[in-house]
């Protein structure tokens, strides 16, 4: 048995609107799934560069600290969102400066800081940690 259509420009037209349809659905979504990720690498980013920013602020209050005061051992500190855990150990001129950070659990930086204080105050290292 063969179906006949009265209208069968109808049933192409509506044919061409449902594939013009599912088309411009596959666009919608890759462009959707490409600006969520631009997203999340965007703000990937900015919490890379609040991370490094903390802790280089947390080392700097540490060295002020210290140079303040030789006796100064350690705090923990939280700069724009990052808590930041210092720990100075040593004695007489040399101290070595330890900075620990992290940011919403997810981010986190350790930085060592070694400090020579005979005569000038000097830094005389500086390196990241890697876990």
């Amino acid at each position: 048995m063969k179906l006949k259509f009265k209208n069968q420009e109808g049933i192409a037209l509506l044919l061409a609107v449902i594939i013009i349809s599912a088309a411009a659905l596959m666009i919608a979504t890759t462009v959707l799934v490409s600006s969520l990720d631009k997203s999340k690498a965007s703000l990937h980013n900015e919490k890379t560069t609040e991370i490094f920013n903390g802790t280089d602020g947390c080392v700097e209050e540490a060295l002020i600290a210290l140079n303040n005061d030789p006796g100064y051992t350690g705090e923990n500190l939280t700069i724009e969102n990052v808590s930041c855990t210092i720990t100075v150990s040593g004695t007489g001129d040399d101290r070595t400066i330890n900075v620990v950070s992290t940011q919403d659990t997810i981010y986190s930086r350790e930085v060592e800081v070694e400090v020579d204080m005979s005569g000038d105050f000097e830094i005389t290292s500086w390196r990241e940690i890697i876990n």
